[in-house]
Order: structure tokens, then sequence, then C-alpha cells
């Protein structure tokens, strides 16, 4: 054995009991930290600055104030004026009130994808809508909207308006508009369309539709019932819709009515006279 080697041999039997390496060419010891069983190296930060975190406990103290829309320039008119809107967005076209128990109403139509029916209502991206959405609303009182289910096209319109005579909230009427995007040697496929205007009650108040003594040349009587918010009201079909495409169908709102009388036919006449036209077909 040279010297080398027995000077190594040397180095080697003096290492430290904790555990030490020793570099033998360089002649230095690297200090190593001994492995803990079951403790990971990675202490963490806190961990090797010996910091400890103590839980807090925070106490929020609200601003003595009143809320924001308790305000008197929030109520009066201003609050009225935001009571009916199109306030439910995950379906497709939806109307209700700023109440937890309002009167609602929607739309609903047979689309085809596929060569299968499907009933559309709540906005779903399996839907395959090519558009949806509003392309202008002012979100108070108007609103256009364009949806595009395949072959077929529906504009919907929203307008309110409050006069001397309604309830609270004012008037709101509808225009749904239906027609095919395809060619004319093309609209065998969407010579129909299927659509589905419905109301509901959300305070279990009864509603009441279609009542022959309330039905006149111009109209049609569609539903009509009683709340405590709005008072009395109607709901008009005021156009002659047909199920062939192009068609256009006008529904007006009608609130603090307890019948059909002259003023209301004028209401109705006014707003759905005031709805804007979709393109021409």
């Amino acid at each position: 054995m040279t010297d080398g080697s027995r000077r190594i041999s040397r180095i080697r039997a003096k290492l430290p009991a904790g555990g030490g390496d020793i570099d033998p060419l360089a002649g230095n010891q690297r200090a190593t930290v001994p492995r803990r069983r079951g403790k990971s190296l990675d202490h963490g930060l806190l961990k090797l600055m010996n910091v400890r975190v103590r839980k807090l406990m925070r106490v929020v103290t609200p601003l003595p104030a009143p809320k924001m829309l308790d305000l008197p320039q929030f109520q009066g008119e201003h609050k009225e004026s935001l009571y009916w809107g199109t306030y439910r967005p995950h379906v497709y076209f939806g109307i209700r009130a700023r109440t937890p128990q309002s009167l609602i109403a929607g739309l609903m139509w047979i689309g085809i994808k596929n060569d299968q029916y499907f009933l559309r209502h709540v906005c779903q991206d399996s839907d395959g809508l090519s558009t949806y959405g509003w392309i202008e609303h002012n979100g108070r009182d108007y609103g256009h909207q364009l949806l595009v289910d395949q072959d077929l096209s529906l504009t919907t319109s929203f307008l309110k308006e409050r006069v001397n005579g309604s309830g609270y909230g004012g008037d709101w009427a509808i225009r749904l508009e239906a027609q095919n995007v395809k060619s004319i040697s093309q609209e065998a496929k969407w010579s129909t369309a299927h659509l589905f205007f419905y109301m509901a009650d959300e305070a279990e108040n009864s509603l009441a539709f279609g009542r022959e003594d309330f039905a006149y040349h111009d109209g049609f009587l569609l539903a009509s019932g009683s709340r405590e918010d709005v008072g009395g009201w109607q709901v008009q079909l005021k156009s002659k819709f047909t199920v062939k495409l192009p068609s256009v169908l006008d529904l007006a709102f009608v609130s603090g009515a307890n019948s059909l009388s002259s003023r209301s036919k004028e209401r109705i006449n006014v707003l759905t006279g005031t709805l804007p036209c979709g393109q021409e077909s």
C-alpha cells in the first residue's frame, strides 16, 4: 500500500459520528444535517426562520350608515323604474320583477340538431346556438336580442313604460320575430316555428287563461290575474301570429287593470306600436 493510500485510509477512519462527509482530496469536512426518520429536510421558510404565526380573530364592525339601496336617491321613482326587467340570465329570454316571489314570463321553442328535436329554454353550450345575446340593452326599459338556432333566427325585443293608471312598475311588451336564415329554396326545413310563451306566479297566486268575455277583434287575452304589488294584470296577444315563417308575435302586459277597458286597449296599442321591428325577410 502506497503512502497516499494509507493517508486516505486514516482520514476515513476519523469520520465524525454524526455522519459528515470528508473530501479526501481537498482535505476539508462538509457537515451534513442528520436525517430524522419521518421528517422532511424541507422545513419551509417559517420553520427555518423560527417564526411562529398566531391566528388572530378579526372583528368587522359595519359602517354606521344606511345601505346604499336604502338611500333616498335609490327609492321612489328610481326603484320603481327598475322593478320589471329581463332579470333571468339563465334562460334565453325571461322577464321577472325585482321581488323574491315574482310573476315570471319566458320563451321556449323547438330546435333541431342532428335531425333531432330539442326544447330550448335554459342557456346551454350543448344547444349549439351560433348566436345569442343582447344586441342592445339600456338596463332599464329597453332591450333587443338575437338568437340563431341552426336555420331558425329569433329576435326578441323588450319595452317597458309607465303611464297613469298602470300598477307598480308600469307596463311592458315583447315582440318575437321568427324567420329562416337560409335561402328561399331551403326554407322547407324551417317552414314552421314552434314557440312557447309561458307565465307563472312564484307567489302561487291563481292565473286565468283565455277568458272569452275579454276577447276582442284586435287581440286576445292570454292570461290575467292579481297581485299585491301590481294589482290586476293582463297579458294580451296583439298580433296575427302564424306558425309559417317569417312571423311576428306581439305580447303586452298591462298592470293595474281589473277589466279590459278602452284605456287598457290604448296602453296596449301604444306599447306594441313602439316596439322595434327586426330585419326584413
